[in-house]
């Protein structure tokens, strides 16, 4: 994918939690190229109001302050520094109104790789100023098929003054989040498509394609896709809303694709998120339709047994799948169960998927003997649903001895799917027994703890402004940082 989209940038989305009263912020941003006056990158910033502090103005209202400080470095010179106060509504009650603060914001930088820092303080607060930093590239030309960052839309209407929020004769309202629940039925998205006309050539045909695509396996589900035909122009606007009612709890990327019109895929460009969607579930008659005469699952006819096949595929299963292993299978007939198992590896493999089901079957006894226990089967335990899931860490640290801290270990996976560099945190509550329970981890839709490293000390921290413990209690910092 890198050999032919060198060109092309993954979009991101940076989830800042400053916790209370200590700020809640969601900051989204996303590069484009425009035609007159080159490269440039679009923050959008929503602080939640309920977690900011206000003071009474000289009108005798309450009003909130922050401030931010945006800053883009190269090699720790800096290229681009601006400092915003941002001034809240005024309101008579906070306690009845506490309104969001909004702020959007272009910056023009050339092509090139940055480390983009980001400072939120409460200016009404004692806190501490929250700092995040990011890497990000830029990189357009003007003779390659390029498609500009994938930017979620909370809203939009048709410009009737030109403002910051204003693309292609739209207001657009960025969605600062990755996360859909199951209140939030439609998924809007923004993108631009740049130089079809000058790699292809004038007045020529091209395929569009955008769809959404499943995290855990490819598939694509039903219904969402779309294809359109083009014609070759500098610039292209690809705006559209897919209707997310029927789509399961998940994890999901939004895909777009250019091929010519000799099928060759040009560009290419996605976009990860999480959809939950808890009243979407399976039925048994949902695979009344499955037909599993002569196939590997026609044997299994011990109920017990395939129970237990069933339970140990909840690691990597899809939501409407989990909800059926958790609520539903206990109480089915053996056909029914038999018919949801080989769905389950159909799915994941439709040309052969006894050999899917033993593969994983081998991962399985892997777990029970790795971290399994006379009572529980490893892919029960967080550690046996973690390596199920992803996979054997690449490197694994270990502190079985610190003064007053519990047992504790972190996996390290240097990639998993489009993320780098992710790390789990486990610790033992008990030393007599294999059972570690998960803690922290900074992979998405995984539970994270700022407060880790003082938890794993034999209790909660005193206050919920502590993240870390003196280095003299132990050398997390350092593993976790620079695991071996």
């Amino acid at each position: 994918m890198k050999k032919i989209l060198s060109l092309i940038l993954l979009s991101f989305l940076l989830i800042t939690n400053v916790e209370a009263k200590k700020l809640t912020a969601l900051l989204s941003y996303a590069t484009f190229n425009s035609p007159t006056d080159g490269p440039y990158l679009e923050t959008y910033l929503v602080i939640d109001g309920r977690t900011v502090n206000y003071i009474q103005n000289i009108d005798g209202d309450y009003q909130s302050t922050v401030d931010l400080t945006f800053i883009f470095k190269q090699n720790e010179k800096i290229i681009k520094f601006e400092k915003i106060e941002l001034t809240g509504k005024a309101v008579k009650d906070t306690t009845l109104n506490s309104p969001d603060l909004l702020h959007q914001h272009r910056f023009t930088l050339p092509n090139g790789k940055y480390d983009f820092v980001i400072k939120v303080s409460d200016k009404n607060s004692s806190h501490k100023a929250f700092v995040n930093t990011q890497p990000i590239e830029i990189n357009y030309n003007n003779n390659n098929i390029t498609i500009s960052d994938i930017e979620l839309v909370s809203s939009y209407s048709k410009t009737t003054k030109e403002n910051i929020l204003t693309k292609s004769g739209f207001d657009i309202v960025p969605y600062p989040t990755n996360f859909y629940n199951e209140r939030n039925n439609k998924l809007t998205f923004y993108s631009e498509l740049y130089n079809t006309e000058a790699e292809l050539g004038p007045d020529e045909d091209f395929l569009l394609k955008y769809y959404i695509k499943s995290y855990n396996y490819g598939d694509t589900p039903e219904n969402f896709v779309r294809i359109k035909r083009l014609k070759t122009k500098p610039v292209h606007i690809i705006f559209h809303e897919f209707d997310i009612t029927e789509l399961p709890s998940g994890n999901y990327y939004l895909e777009i694709e250019v091929y010519s019109k000799e099928n060759k895929l040009k560009a290419k460009n996605e976009l990860f998120f999480q959809r939950s969607n808890p009243n979407l579930k399976l039925k048994a008659e949902d695979f009344s339709s499955i037909n599993i005469t002569n196939s590997f699952v026609d044997d299994i006819t011990d109920k017990k047994l395939l129970l237990s096949y069933i339970k140990s595929t909840k690691p990597i299963a899809n939501g409407m799948e989990a909800l059926f292993i958790d609520n539903e299978i206990e109480q089915q007939k053996i056909e029914v169960l038999q018919r949801f198992f080989y769905s389950f590896w159909l799915k994941r493999n439709k040309l052969d998927p006894k050999k899917e089901w033993n593969d994983y079957l081998t991962q399985v006894k892997i777990a029970d003997e790795k971290f399994g226990t006379t009572t529980t089967r490893g892919f029960s335990t967080d550690r046996g649903r973690v390596f199920l899931k992803y996979g054997p860490p690449n490197t694994i640290s270990r502190s079985d001895n610190e003064p007053t801290a519990y047992p504790y270990v972190i996996w390290h996976y240097y990639e998993i799917k489009q993320f780098r560099n992710k790390k789990f945190v486990f610790y033992a509550l008990n030393n007599a027994t294999n059972i570690y329970y998960l803690l922290h981890s900074d992979v998405p839709g995984e539970t994270n703890d700022r407060q880790w490293r003082t938890k794993i000390f034999r209790g909660q921290p005193n206050n919920v402004d502590d993240e870390d413990v003196p280095d003299s209690y132990g050398t997390q910092k350092r593993l976790y940082d620079m695991p071996y």
